[in-house]
């Protein structure tokens, strides 16, 4: 890889931590707008129990949030990223 590939791979996979940083802040601010700068405008969510768009996401993560927790607290851990173009697979662990 050449040394303008490598530093747009470095870029590219920082701005995927940014992404997910931003995520769990806004998560556990319950900042809506944050949250949702994270997903593309056609993005589809799927947490298992839940299938659906951003917004409907951020409406269900607040509502059972507010229904079990006083606060909460993402701690990203382990993340794997392989990035194949303008295609991105990346796997990031929390607690």
């Amino acid at each position: 890889m050449d040394q303008a590939a490598t530093l747009q791979m470095l870029v590219d996979r920082m701005a995927i931590q940014d992404c997910l940083t931003r995520y769990c802040r806004g998560c556990d601010r319950f900042d809506r707008d944050l949250i949702l700068s994270c997903y593309h405008p056609d993005a589809e969510d799927d947490h298992g129990d839940f299938v659906g768009s951003p917004e409907e996401f951020v409406d269900w993560l607040f509502d059972l949030h507010e229904k079990g927790q006083i606060s909460t607290q993402h701690c990203i851990t382990n993340q794997s990223c392989e990035i194949d173009g303008d295609t991105a697979h990346t796997e990031t662990y929390y607690q």
